[in-house]
Order: structure tokens, then C-alpha cells, then sequence
């Protein structure tokens, strides 16, 4: 979706904000994603690079065979613990 002026119109998240104390297994975002797949309540992904500094952690990107949580520090996700940044970009 893009405004008047051609740009980005971010999307909302839906649903509840996971709890810091007690977060859900697997992806963080698997409660309020309206894209979630089993896998996700299983396993945090791995990190999938998109080129000019983006990336993403998530199921629906790369070839679904990386797992986070199995302390590859080259995955970028630590362990099943460690919560990544959304995908960004450099400016």
C-alpha cells in the first residue's frame, strides 16, 4: 500500500505484543502473524539476506532448511532465546 505521494504505508501489527518474561516458543511473531505456518510455533528461523542490507527472519524467505535455534551465530539468532531486530535497512 502507498500514499498520495507514492511512499510505503507501513501496516499495523495485529494481535497482543509477546510477552518479555514468558515469550512464545518459536517465532516470536507467530501469535499475531497473519502468515504463520506450524513450523513457526516450533522453531525460530533462520536469518535470510536479501542484499543492500536487508534481511528477515522468517519461514515464507529462503529455503526454509535454517533453524536459529540451534546456536549457528551465523544464522544471526543466537539461540531459541534471543529475539532478533526486524528486517531492516541501511540508509
Amino acid at each position: 500500500m502507498r500514499d498520495a505521494v507514492g511512499a510505503p504505508v507501513p501496516l499495523p501489527a495485529h494481535g497482543e505484543v509477546p510477552s518479555l518474561v514468558h515469550p512464545p516458543s518459536g517465532c516470536r511473531f507467530h501469535p499475531r502473524c497473519p502468515h504463520a505456518m506450524p513450523v513457526c510455533r516450533e522453531r525460530f528461523p533462520a536469518r535470510t539476506e536479501f542484499g543492500d542490507g536487508r534481511w528477515t527472519h522468517c519461514f515464507l524467505y529462503g529455503d526454509g532448511d535454517g533453524d536459529a535455534s540451534d546456536g549457528d551465530a551465523s544464522a544471526g539468532g543466537g539461540d531459541a532465546t534471543t529475539a532478533p531486530r526486524p528486517a531492516t535497512r541501511r540508509t
